[in-house]
């Protein structure tokens, strides 16, 4: 984010999860302490980013996206560590392209705004994807796949 930008606004909701090990970071509405956070550990949780129903609402979409919409689409909008085991589905691509709520969701300002903080940078979205390697299923992968395979 621009110096000349105010502070990021975002409401307060929680992704309140009992089993997460992970310190929580700053309060999303302190963005200072967030990026200070970002910048020292490579990595934030926000306690109060997404509430509880919105949260649970995304897995509820995932689920019907999955059931209701990847059936129809070509083989490339999806991917399987085994086609013919849908349990091992862990990705869906470009689904902002295929579905209202998706579509929603990839415009919500919330998550550019966040972006934008943390890279100190005006993000451009290009596609959303959702990612779930099943456990114990498939190759290990290093812990941030992307900067793997991209060399970020």
């Amino acid at each position: 984010m621009s110096s000349q930008q105010g502070p990021v606004h975002r409401p307060s909701p929680i992704l309140d999860t009992p089993t997460c090990r992970c310190k929580a970071s700053a309060h999303p509405g302190n963005v200072d302490q967030v990026k200070k956070d970002w910048d020292k550990d490579g990595y934030i949780f926000l306690k109060a980013f997404l509430s509880r129903d919105e949260t649970e609402d995304i897995s509820a979409n995932i689920q019907r996206y999955i059931s209701e919409v990847v059936p129809d689409l070509p083989d490339t909008a999806s991917m399987y560590l085994d086609k013919d085991r849908p349990e091992t589905i862990f990705r869906l691509q470009s689904t902002e392209n295929h579905d209202e709520y998706f579509k929603s969701l990839y415009n919500d300002r919330r998550f550019v705004n966040l972006a934008n903080t943390l890279l100190d940078d005006d993000v451009v979205t290009i596609s959303m994807q959702w990612f779930n390697k099943p456990a114990r299923e498939g190759k290990e992968t290093p812990p941030h796949q992307d900067s793997f395979y991209w060399q970020l």
